[in-house]
Parts: structure tokens; sequence; C-alpha cells
């Protein structure tokens, strides 16, 4: 009576991680957010993820179980890309994919997963270092933009008042006020 006890608690359990699993899997297929490469990819990890769920309990109790961590990071990364045709998503797509790939060949245990994890974030992080730095490259270009924007609103609205009560051709006022004030304005930035 103990074991047929016990071993009707394991199969329920298994079933219970199969269904999550296969619930997990079919949201994931439904989000059209996710480009169907990327779909179809998670869904070849089916397999892997339903012998994981069935030799691993820490899979559903722990937030930081490395399969978890890394469809996590695949599903968040790969949002970046709405097209394609993105930028860098050829490189994306292919790191995934042979990740997975080898996924598919191993045991499928929480220590591959580690592995393709850290893989992938070695191969992601010059990738997102470049990304970093040209948006705060172009932040700077912006906020020195909205610096002489500033400047030269200054610099026009006093031309403007130095030309109250002098005859000055209207041409020239707009010039002085405009290309003038930005030009006296990027050298004073400079």
């Amino acid at each position: 009576r103990y074991w047929r006890d016990w071993s009707s608690d394991v199969c329920s359990s298994d079933l219970l991680g199969e269904e999550v699993v296969r619930m997990m899997i079919d949201n994931l297929m439904q989000d059209e957010r996710l480009l169907p490469k990327v779909r179809t990819l998670i869904k070849s990890l089916e397999p892997v993820l339903l012998a994981l769920a069935q030799s691993d309990p820490q899979f559903f109790s722990e937030r930081r179980h490395p399969a978890r961590q890394f469809l996590d990071q695949l599903t968040h990364r790969s949002l970046g890309f709405s097209a394609e045709s993105d930028e860098g998503w050829s490189l994306f797509l292919k790191s995934v994919s042979e990740s997975v790939q080898s996924l598919l060949r191993s045991a499928g245990d929480a220590a591959a997963f580690a592995r393709m994890l850290g893989e992938l974030e070695a191969g992601w992080a010059p990738v997102e270092a470049a990304q970093r730095q040209q948006h705060e490259e172009a932040a700077r270009a912006l906020l020195r933009a909205e610096q002489r924007n500033l400047l030269a609103q200054s610099l026009a609205d006093d031309f403007l008042q130095r030309q109250q009560g002098k005859d000055v051709q209207e041409l020239m006022s707009v010039f002085l006020r405009g290309p003038w004030a930005q030009v006296v304005a990027q050298s004073k930035l400079d």
C-alpha cells in the first residue's frame, strides 16, 4: 500500500510538471511579440524541458534555476527585435540557435542550461557594451544640441534687442537671429 500511494504521487507530480511545461510553451508560442523563429526555437526545447521537469523539481521551485533564467533571457532579449531585418537579429538568432542545438544534444540538466546561458551572455556582452556606448554618445550629442539651441535662443533675443531703433534689413535680422546665433552658440560651447 505504501508503494502504491507513493508511486501515484510521483506520477501525479510528473503529470503536473509536464502540464506546466506544456502550458508555458503554449503561452510562449502564442506571444506575437516573439518573432516566429524564436518561437520555433523555444518549441524545439519542449522535450528537454519536459525531461528536466521530471528530473529536477527545482526547475519549478527555484526562480534562479538556470533553465528558467535561460528562457527568461532568451525571451526578454528577443523582444528587442520587432522584425528579422532589425540590426543584430541574425547574430542574435545564430547564437540562440547554436545554444538550443547544444541543449538538445546535451543531458538537458541545470548545468547544461547554466553553461549555455553563460556562453550566450558572454557573446552578448560586447554587443551590449557597444549599444550602451552608442546610447551614451547619442545622449551627450542630444544634450549638447539642446544646450546650443538654448544659448542660440538667448543670443537671438540679445541680437533682437540690439537691433531696436536701428535700421537693419529684415534679411540681415533673420540671419543674425537664426544661423548666426547658432554659429556663435556653437563657438561659445566649443
